[in-house]
């Protein structure tokens, strides 16, 4: 079994490595990999995703997240709000105005890595809304 847990909210992933026979795969890479896949395969059903497995999930992967805005930051003909939910916060990037803080909304968006200055090991994802 690949997923269990009460939906979206509070799935596990539990990593079949026999699979990788005989290849060595570090366990946080193998997680990032799958989880990949599984935002893959949600995203294209139209399932929604929490936040903590978006910001793990590959580059390009289209997303569908819902969140509260907790704010808002002005970017040079763009727009970006903070979403969060129950598993952590996201950016995301947009050409629209953004909604209004506190609201309760629902996105497809891209995910992005951009490379973080402080900590190269971890980038900075966000989502540029579609």
């Amino acid at each position: 079994m690949l997923l269990r847990g009460d939906g979206l909210s509070g799935f596990a992933l539990r990593i079949p490595l026999t699979w990788l026979s005989g290849v060595r795969v570090d366990r946080h890479l193998a997680q990032v990999l799958w989880g990949g896949l599984l935002i893959g395969i949600l995203g294209s059903t139209g399932c929604t995703a929490n936040v903590q497995s978006v910001q793990r999930s590959p580059v390009d992967a289209a997303v569908q997240v819902q969140g509260k805005v907790s704010r808002h930051a002005p970017l040079l003909g763009k727009t970006a709000y903070e979403l969060e939910d129950a598993t952590g916060k996201i950016w995301v990037v947009s050409k629209d105005t953004p909604p209004a803080i506190g609201a309760e909304v629902s996105i497809r968006g891209i995910v992005r890595h951009q490379p973080n200055e402080l900590e190269r090991s971890l980038p900075f994802t966000y989502l540029e809304q579609q």
